[in-house]
């Protein structure tokens, strides 16, 4: 996450095994920037707000896992969002479903 002004964005990440993990992050300032990393994540639901004068920028690394991009911008193996002033909102992480092999 980097960004200007009083972004906010808080995660409730749900583990493989069952336990849930809250997350939240702000900036502050000129071009502040923060970090989640939780591993072995199935599941999760994140908040975003941007002030009115501010932006945001929100990455997803999900090369080498196996998380599902929930933006519709992607760069060089990045799944990014470009957040405006004032957009608030909400996304999804979702783990991919992955075909079953039925095996002959």
């Amino acid at each position: 996450m980097m960004g200007e002004r009083a972004w906010e964005v808080s995660c409730q990440l749900t583990q493989g095994d069952g336990d849930s993990v809250a997350t939240r992050e702000r900036g502050r300032g000129l071009l502040d920037n923060g970090r989640f990393s939780v591993g072995d994540v199935v599941s999760g639901l994140c908040t975003y707000s941007v002030p009115d004068r501010g932006e945001l920028r929100l990455t997803l690394n999900v090369e080498h896992t196996q998380l599902d991009c929930p933006f519709t911008v992607t760069e060089a193996g990045f799944c990014r969002a470009y957040l405006q002033p004032g957009d608030s909102g909400s996304f999804n992480i979702q783990r991919r479903t992955t075909p079953v092999s039925t095996g002959s």
